[in-house]
């Protein structure tokens, strides 16, 4: 807080330490709230914070800084969007990356990493995959990535051998998937309850096209 304070002087900034409920604190007027999140916190524990914040500051834009660890980076990256979250950086971004972030947001524009983005265009790309899928296909896809093989699956659905061949193989085409591994990371996303819903696509690629790196 105290760098950003030092080089963005134009910026009138206030910090404070823990969220609070919204009334137990009057909201006080301000253009844009940075929430400090960790992933070594549970998602519905920073998910609640977000709703008290947003609760709070009603009109305020949402930037989410979060400290972020393991390999996957940006897990939680799609939650926040969905609930309104203007912009997002990471605890591990350059200060001048965070700044921009900052000035972007002010601007009315939503701002995510070039990273982020790429995950964000990836995931949402997976994430729709299965809807090409027929509904035997998709069948035939979640036995598949269960680990059954394909004699298996052609004695269980009382099918020919050849017959969950082809269809497999027009399971990984239109996936574009390698591997049954992948496969089963993209029907486990789909079943998810975090992505479920009638909100789930709403970030589509044509409002990606808002977001600014």
């Amino acid at each position: 807080m105290k760098l950003i304070s030092e080089s963005m002087q134009e910026v009138a900034l206030t910090g404070f330490d823990k969220v609070r409920e919204p009334a137990q604190v009057p909201g006080q007027g301000c253009d844009l709230v940075m929430l400090c999140l960790s992933q070594a916190d549970p998602l519905d524990e920073n998910v609640r914070q977000l709703r008290m914040v947003s609760g709070q500051y009603p009109e305020a834009k949402i930037l989410v800084l979060e400290t972020v660890r393991g390999l996957q980076t940006f897990r939680n990256l799609l939650a926040y969007l969905k609930l309104g979250v203007r912009g997002y950086v990471t605890a591990f971004d350059p200060l001048e990356n965070i700044e921009h972030s900052i000035r972007k947001v002010l601007a009315g524009n939503r701002y995510v990493g070039e990273e982020a983005l790429e995950w964000l265009l990836d995931h949402l790309a997976n994430e729709e995959v299965a809807t090409y899928l027929t509904a035997n296909e998709l069948d035939v896809a979640r036995l598949l990535a269960e680990g059954r093989s394909v004699s298996r699956i052609a004695r269980e659905t009382n099918r020919k051998i050849s017959t969950i061949s082809t269809i497999k193989r027009s399971i990984l085409r239109k996936t574009n998937v390698s591997n049954l591994l992948k496969l089963g990371e993209i029907l486990s996303r789909q079943s998810d309850p975090e992505l479920a819903g009638s909100g789930r696509r709403a970030l589509s690629k044509k409002r990606l096209g808002r977001f600014q790196v």
